[in-house]
């Protein structure tokens, strides 16, 4: 995996929260279908990847995520899944974080590796994304 994401965000106008595309491979372990998945791009809102099965819709999945020196425990639930075209496996799928510290601490710590953008946090704990509170902006880190 290179340590990148592209610089450019998908879909900016049509998403709550932009998406990077992910430059490289990125696999993702999803430990409730025993399956490998490749990430394709992710983001605060939740993250796409491509399986070689389809996936219920509304399913909650938890999946590991090995980076270069960690692996990281993330839950999400599956809010799209479409076939595709072209090399790609069969299926496209749209997950969507669920809640929870462990999920959100996770998040925070694949886009850093993708992007460096909390490189310079001393407490990855001090980074977590609040997803759900309706009275803060969640676009921003606490």
């Amino acid at each position: 995996m290179t340590r990148q994401a592209s610089a450019e965000f998908s879909d900016v106008g049509r998403r709550r929260f932009p998406r990077l595309d992910v430059d490289g491979t990125l696999g993702a372990q999803d430990v409730t279908a025993g399956i490998e998945m490749h990430i394709l791009d992710v983001g605060l809102g939740g993250f796409r990847t491509v399986s070689p099965v389809p996936i219920d819709l509304g399913t909650r999945h938890t999946f590991e995520v090995a980076l270069e020196d960690q692996r990281i425990a993330l839950s999400a639930q599956v809010v799209h899944c479409r076939r595709t075209a072209g090399r790609l496996s069969p299926f496209a799928i749209g997950w969507q974080w669920t809640d929870g510290a462990a999920t959100e601490r996770g998040i925070v710590q694949l886009l850093n590796y993708l992007t460096n953008w909390a490189s310079f946090l001393p407490d990855i704990d001090a980074a977590i994304v609040v997803l759900d509170d309706p009275d803060e902006d969640a676009t921003h880190v606490h």
